[in-house]
């Protein structure tokens, strides 16, 4: 399995702002990761193709594959919400493709409490089919990412049905450790709900992930406190998984700098990986 690092560092010098990914590529470079994953809403100047190309080219001068790109989910509900959606995500795809990134993750549905979920559910399926259909003729894949609780995919069964639904070979899965319903990414303060198992959900769906998010929350002591990833990474190995394993940083821990706890989830991450 390889390291990666996702593109969401707060700029220091900006509130609100993320790091500019030429900083970011060269601060995970330093660091001898493996790979780098890109959120299209943080961190770019541009999406014009020199801009882009100027992105790719230092990517490739660090040694630094594209992962996947993030782009964006709800293709269910309202007709020009999903209008909407739907032609950001066919922009996202050409991004991609100019990046050299072979995946873009996408969302589900969130719901809301008087949705129709079947129909919601219907509307999604054939809209996931839709965009993957035209990203194959990008030579793009799309990445379902699963999500918590009020998402239509907060649970394994959940991504499975998806996944199978939709049935395209380019369509296939991004596992994030830390969304699953009942889990701390749905309520941020180290709680998760005792009777939910979010491991079993994650040992679930792993022969299907073509890649791995690596929530990092707590990493203050050298080792994340929220996830158990000697769990995780048992998991993985368990279902032969060796694609890439990405950090994306949600530092809970007040005083302690990101770049900072980037460096301790790499060496906590490294070391079982290694094992």
């Amino acid at each position: 399995m390889k390291l990666g690092c996702f593109s969401n560092l707060p700029d220091p010098d900006n509130a609100g702002g993320f790091m500019d990914l030429e900083a970011f590529i060269r601060f995970i470079h330093e660091l001898e990761f493996n790979a780098v994953d890109f959120h299209l809403g943080k961190g770019f100047r541009s999406k014009e193709p020199d801009y882009l190309e100027q992105i790719r080219r230092l990517c490739q001068d660090c040694g630094l594959p594209v992962g996947y790109v993030g782009s964006v989910g709800n293709f269910a509900g309202p007709e020009q919400e999903v209008a909407r959606r739907m032609d950001q995500a066919r922009f996202d795809m050409e991004v991609a493709a100019a990046l050299g990134a072979p995946l873009v993750r996408l969302f589900a549905v969130s719901l809301r409490d008087d949705d129709d979920r079947q129909a919601l559910w219907e509307q999604m399926i054939a809209n996931f089919q839709l965009l993957a259909d035209e990203a194959a003729r990008k030579g793009v894949a799309l990445a379902l990412q699963n999500h918590n609780n009020r998402n239509l995919a907060a649970t394994g069964s959940d991504v499975l049905a998806i996944l199978d639904q939709v049935g395209r070979d380019n369509f296939t899965y991004i596992l994030d450790t830390g969304e699953w319903h009942g889990s701390v990414g749905a309520s941020p303060l180290g709680e998760s709900d005792p009777d939910i198992d979010i491991y079993a959900f994650m040992k679930q769906v792993a022969p299907r992930a073509a890649y791995v998010r690596a929530k990092i929350y707590r990493v203050e002591t050298g080792r994340e406190e929220w996830i158990d990833y000697e769990r995780v990474v048992g998991i993985l190995k368990g279902a032969g998984f060796d694609g890439t394993v990405s950090i994306v940083l949600q530092n809970q821990t007040e005083g302690l700098a990101d770049t900072e706890a980037v460096r301790l989830a790499a060496g906590h991450l490294r070391e079982l990986l290694a094992g």
